[in-house]
């Protein structure tokens, strides 16, 4: 009869696009979730970089005493917290690999694999919340007053 087939075809239409609202609800919530870890991480790297920075105080500024520019101060800090996002990204890249696999086999019975996007992803974007996380502690480096931190430092 082709009237019950109708009905069936419009059931599951309706049930196709109730399915798609939930999925792109989800996707919306997945995506502002990304965000906020991204500015916890951003956070967590400026107050742990700040602290590290703040620490070396005596050091930033006997290289401004002795004539170190800012560029060149901005120069070495930067360096550093890449040379620690690039390390944090290739470690994330790893761990997220490594738990793509035992959730592909604890979910679905079989390891899933990567993506190749994901390496590139991971130092990509531990890059960018390292240098934004980073630019709050260097501008304080370079706000400090050399003779005082010196004096207080001796």
């Amino acid at each position: 009869d082709w009237t019950s087939d109708v009905c069936a075809s419009d059931l599951v239409w309706s049930l196709a696009e109730a399915e798609a609202r939930v999925l792109s609800r989800l996707n919306v919530l997945v995506v502002l979730l990304a965000g906020l870890t991204l500015a916890a991480a951003a956070l967590a790297v400026a107050s742990t970089f700040a602290a590290r920075v703040m620490g070396r105080g005596a050091e930033i500024a006997l290289m401004r005493a002795c004539g170190a520019s800012a560029s060149q101060v901005t120069l070495l800090l930067g360096a550093e917290i890449l040379a620690l996002g690039a390390a944090g990204g290739l470690l994330g890249a790893l761990l997220a690999a490594g738990m793509v696999r035992g959730l592909g086999q604890a979910v679905f019975g079989t390891p899933l694999e990567a993506t190749p996007a994901l390496l590139p992803l991971a130092l990509g974007g531990s890059l960018a919340v390292a240098a934004l996380g980073a630019v709050w502690p260097v501008r304080r480096a370079l706000a400090l007053d050399p003779a005082r931190e010196l004096k207080e430092a001796g």
